[in-house]
């Protein structure tokens, strides 16, 4: 057993993983379930402190005066394949300053570009830390079958996601953290 993290109040541990613990295989997604503080984000930060990966965090600041199509360039979105574009652009976001941007759709707009980046470097780690966080049932929806349909086309980068709530999407494993202990289904 591999102790990941400590409580400091209490000194016991957040979270224990077995020695052989690996997410599954591409392009199947594991997606990680679990209360608040149930050790989903550390649990996260421990594999991503070793590996090449691309990771969204629960909020990524980008430039507040950039419109969307701006930023989108910024990130390259004219770099990668047609197919990846074409499935990246199903997540709508609306044309505007990032600053003046609702939660959901600059939730959106940061998936986006950490979907570019991934379809970039097209092999290692993808994590994605609450990517469904402010957006509505469709909105969701439709970033699940985006993500989804991204691993397809990315047969050498795992992907693991961060969620409250069950992904809908058929995934390859959903892991549950409950009192410091890790659930696959």
């Amino acid at each position: 057993m591999i102790t990941i993290a400590y409580k400091k109040s209490t000194n016991k541990p957040i979270i224990e993983i077995d020695d052989n613990f690996k997410f599954c295989d591409p392009p199947k997604i594991s997606v990680i379930v679990g209360k608040n503080g149930s050790g989903k984000s550390t649990l996260l930060r421990h594999f991503y402190q070793d590996t090449s990966c691309v990771y969204l965090p629960e909020e990524l600041e980008l430039p507040a005066e950039m419109k969307t199509t701006q930023i989108l360039k910024l990130f390259g979105i004219k770099s990668i394949p047609k197919e990846q574009k074409e499935e990246i652009q199903k997540i709508e976001t609306q044309e505007q300053e990032f600053k003046k941007l609702s939660k959901g759709n600059k939730q959106k707009l940061r998936l986006k570009c950490v979907l570019i980046q991934a379809c970039q470097r097209k092999k290692g780690m993808l994590f994605l830390d609450e990517p469904f966080s402010g957006l509505d049932k469709p909105s969701r929806a439709q970033t699940e079958e985006t993500v989804a349909a991204i691993a397809e086309t990315l047969p050498e980068m795992k992907i693991v996601v961060i969620t409250h709530e069950p992904w809908n999407t058929s995934v390859g494993e959903t892991i549950s953290i409950e009192d410091g202990k890790i659930y696959s289904k």
